[in-house]
């Protein structure tokens, strides 16, 4: 019962925007919550990869969801569980570097910026890794104008 109302939750962090300090108690203390999964089969971490003000929340999604393999072994808390929604099955970090269309009316800079700090943080969390760049084809999911910031953080970091 309650890790079906915090899984519940959990996909609706766009709408209700908890802190942080609030979603990581949540989590701890009912961590199956992060494998709830909504009507569409998508767990927390990919409902919040969509929402443009609930992206802030991905690495405390996925921090924790490593401990308990949210997604499986192996796959960083939910971070490269492909999106059963999506006709390219992209994963949440696929996501983070996609640019999001109709987010914005006219000024993608906020977007792109707060995907953009979510990706650093994932990096220094070592959940985001170089070789993902290539792997997860990261450079090419991120190169349109209005994920400019991240493909040129991407492609800083690798330089090949």
């Amino acid at each position: 019962m309650h890790c079906v109302a915090t899984g519940g939750a959990l996909h609706r962090l766009d709408e209700t925007q908890p802190s942080i300090d609030t979603v990581n108690e949540l989590i701890q203390g009912i961590p199956d919550a992060l494998s709830f999964e909504d009507e569409d089969g998508l767990l927390p971490i990919q409902s919040a990869v969509w929402e443009k003000d609930a992206v802030k929340y991905i690495p405390i999604l996925a921090k924790v969801g490593i401990k308990h393999e949210v997604g499986g072994r192996g796959m960083r808390g939910g971070l490269l569980v492909p999106d059963p929604t999506d006709t390219d099955a992209k994963s949440p970090l696929q996501c983070l570097a996609v640019a999001c269309e109709g987010w914005y009316d006219e000024d993608p800079i906020p977007y792109d910026t707060a995907r953009l700090e979510v990706m650093k943080e994932v990096r220094k969390e070592n959940m985001l890794l170089k070789e993902d760049i290539k792997d997860h084809h990261l450079l090419i999911w991120s190169s349109f104008s209005s994920s400019k910031m991240r493909w040129e953080y991407l492609a800083e970091w690798d330089r090949s």
